[in-house]
């Protein structure tokens, strides 16, 4: 069995992916921000719970110093937020906000966790989402940063090779967790204060979130596969056949408009004269 460590584990899909594993037998340690859901945390059998806010240099130091004698498997980095807005309007602290949490804090936990994960040939999972592909109205904070998750786990992938460490980056759908509770009391804030998007916000703040999205544990369950797999994929999408293939043609939309541009030829012509050789 395996030593796992999960940022963002008190809620969503943080908790789903730490049930699954522990479950199965890995001992997980989950990282929480609050005391009161390290105590509930504590109740579930081979989990243990560390207040670990990734924000804070201070609690990254203590899980580092603690898996360098427990040593460690698997990094799982799940921890994330979520800000939106019109980028003509969105204010530098929450972009600053939303790429401290969601890019920035990661790579320092990689960092703070590379000896423990080197010596054990481990596994790094980076919690992305479909919008690191994919970009919808007023989601564009959140989706930079997803997208810089995506150039950052390919990097990773080719650094770490040499050491036997592994890199997978998923990309989650809808799922039901309480990130979009979050996203509609943030609505009404944005909806005051904007100049070009009034109408728009107040429309938003009409959606249900109980409505959205699948049971986690569907997530925790394929994270248990990959985890067990001794030669897991680089990249995996987590959702419905509808989101994998939105998901899909935004990328073959992508190639075509950069083929046809740059250099005249279609994706078709490109892939027939693969074909040929």
């Amino acid at each position: 069995m395996k030593k796992i460590l999960i940022t963002g584990a008190s809620t969503g899909i943080g908790l789903g992916i730490a049930k699954s594993l522990s479950e199965y037998g890995h001992t997980v340690f989950a990282g929480v921000r609050k005391q009161s859901d390290a105590e509930i945390l504590a109740e579930l059998e081979n989990v243990q719970p560390l207040i670990l806010d990734v924000e804070k240099e201070e609690d990254i130091a203590s899980a580092k110093r603690l898996f360098e004698d427990e040593g460690l498997d698997v990094l799982i980095n799940n921890a994330g937020i979520g800000r939106i807005g019109g980028l003509i309007e969105v204010s530098k602290e929450d972009l600053q906000k939303q790429f401290d949490v969601n890019v920035f804090a990661p790579i320092m936990m990689i960092q703070a966790m590379r000896d423990s994960l080197i010596r054990s040939k481990g596994h790094i999972i980076n919690i992305s989402s479909t919008n690191g592909h994919s970009c919808a109205k007023f989601f564009g904070p959140y989706a930079m940063s997803k997208l810089a998750l995506e150039a950052r786990g390919e990097t990773l992938e080719i650094e770490l090779k040499d050491f036997g460490v592994r890199v997978t980056t998923v990309n989650p759908g809808q799922y039901t967790t309480p990130i979009f509770h979050k996203l509609k009391d943030s609505l009404i804030n944005i909806a005051e204060n904007s100049s070009y998007y009034k109408e728009h916000f107040e429309k938003m703040r009409e959606f249900d979130p109980s409505k959205i999205g699948k049971d986690v544990k569907i997530i925790g369950e394929e994270l248990l596969g990959i985890v067990n797999n001794e030669n897991p994929p680089k990249r995996f999408i987590s959702g419905s056949e509808g989101e994998r293939n939105r998901v899909y043609d935004v990328i073959i939309d992508r190639l075509r408009d950069l083929m046809i541009n740059s250099s005249n030829k279609t994706l078709e012509q490109y892939l027939g004269d693969l074909e040929s050789e």
